[in-house]
């Protein structure tokens, strides 16, 4: 149960991109967004273990993605990087290591 969460964290930015790819607008910027914040997480999470810095880094990440992507509007870009930071880190957490406590 816990790992599938854990899929479906790291799968709902994905889903949200192709959304917004497939819309009348064909913003493709949220999966940008979303596979920035996924590898930074993912490569933070890998190698230190540390959530906090890992959603940092993938929040910064997410957020450096869309400025360069064009985005303008300063909180729909710090709201939309750490919604998708989150949702990367909570679910790498979930699928990564099972810990003591499931076992």
């Amino acid at each position: 149960m816990r790992r599938t969460l854990g899929i479906l964290c790291i799968l709902a930015p994905f889903v949200a991109a192709v959304l917004g790819a497939a819309s009348a607008r064909r913003d493709v910027r949220l999966a940008g967004m979303a596979i920035a914040a996924t590898l930074v997480v993912w490569l933070i999470l890998g190698n230190t273990g540390r959530g906090l810095l890992a959603f940092a880094g993938g929040t910064a990440a997410a957020a450096a993605v869309a400025l360069i992507a064009g985005a303008r509007s300063p909180v729909g870009v710090i709201a939309v990087a750490v919604v998708v930071a989150g949702f990367a880190t909570i679910g790498k957490m979930l699928v990564g290591e099972r810990s003591t406590i499931a076992q």
